[in-house]
């Protein structure tokens, strides 16, 4: 059996807060960049749809908690959501072109 994939940045959630200044883009960023490192270094790629719940869940955990300062906080669950959607659309594409590259390499 394999290793569930996560999305675990090598800090603790407060650390990468501030690391971030408070910047959900900056953290959502890194996580895309942890995902990108992660499944190119897979021999064999997880499945998809548990990359998927993997990044939702890492973006629950380290990017729904910042508060984003210009946007009023009646609106901040509406803009989080179309964030976190936005982020896990964005992972869905990178995990499609790494496994069409896996499938496929591009010769050098």
């Amino acid at each position: 059996m394999s290793e569930q994939f996560t999305l675990e940045l090598p800090v603790e959630a407060s650390a990468a807060r501030v690391d971030a200044r408070g910047n959900p883009w900056q953290i959502a960023g890194k996580l895309f960049d942890l995902a990108k490192h992660k499944l190119l270094e897979a021999i064999t790629l997880p499945d998809r749809n548990e990359v998927l719940k993997a990044a939702g869940d890492a973006f629950d955990k380290y990017v729904a908690p910042l508060d984003v300062p210009v946007v009023p906080n009646i609106f901040e669950p509406a803009f989080d959501a179309m964030m976190r959607e936005a982020f896990i659309d964005s992972v869905g594409k990178l995990y499609d072109l790494i496994a069409r590259a896996k499938v496929a390499p591009i010769p050098v």
